[in-house]
Parts: structure tokens; sequence; C-alpha cells
């Protein structure tokens, strides 16, 4: 493993948790900083994880598989507009590895 992959694991190691709902919030905050990024699209992207920030953040904890397949559903949706050319790969590299860190914190199997 090179140096700065032993750095990377040691800053993730050593960044605070985040709760669910920090992680969701998080990721809305980086759509919304799309640059270059049609305003509907990310809208759309958005409001998926909106509704994951409502199952995540009620009472009940045995829906939270709902959230899991939400972020996969959001995960198909940046697949799809990068393949359409609307997100760049690079956008969509960093959307999918924070939707994973997401999916995490979530605790989904997958």
């Amino acid at each position: 493993m090179s140096p700065a992959a032993n750095n990377e694991i040691f800053f993730r190691a050593s960044l605070p948790s985040l709760t669910p709902l920090e992680a969701i919030q998080n990721l809305i905050q980086k759509v919304m900083n799309l640059d270059n990024v049609n305003f509907s699209i990310k809208i759309a992207l958005i409001t998926q994880l909106r509704i994951t920030l409502t199952f995540v953040s009620d009472s009940n904890s045995s829906n939270d598989f709902i959230s899991c397949a939400i972020m996969d559903r959001f995960s198909t949706s940046v697949s799809i507009l990068a393949n359409r050319g609307l997100l760049t790969t690079a956008q969509a590299t960093d959307l999918l590895q924070q939707t994973q860190e997401v999916k995490n914190v979530i605790g989904c199997t997958t």
C-alpha cells in the first residue's frame, strides 16, 4: 500500500463518526454544489435523498431497509446520468463513493 493510501486510511479512520442524518445532509450539500449540472437533475437527486432522510429519522428502525433501497436507486440514477453525459465521471465517482459511505453509516448490507 502506498504512503498516500495509508494516509487516506488514517485520515478516514480519524474522522468523527457521522450520524445517518449528517451523512445524508452532506451528500445533499454535495449534490447542490455540483458545477454545470442542470437544476432539475439536482432536484431529482436531492428528492431521493430527502426521502431517505424521512425513513432514517423516524423512530421505526425496522424500516431502515427502505433507506438502503432508496440509496441503491440513487446510485443507479447517478450512474445513468454519468452514462448520458449529464454528470462528469469525476462527479459520478465522488457521489457514488459518498453514497457508499452513507449506506455504511445507515447499516446497509450491500
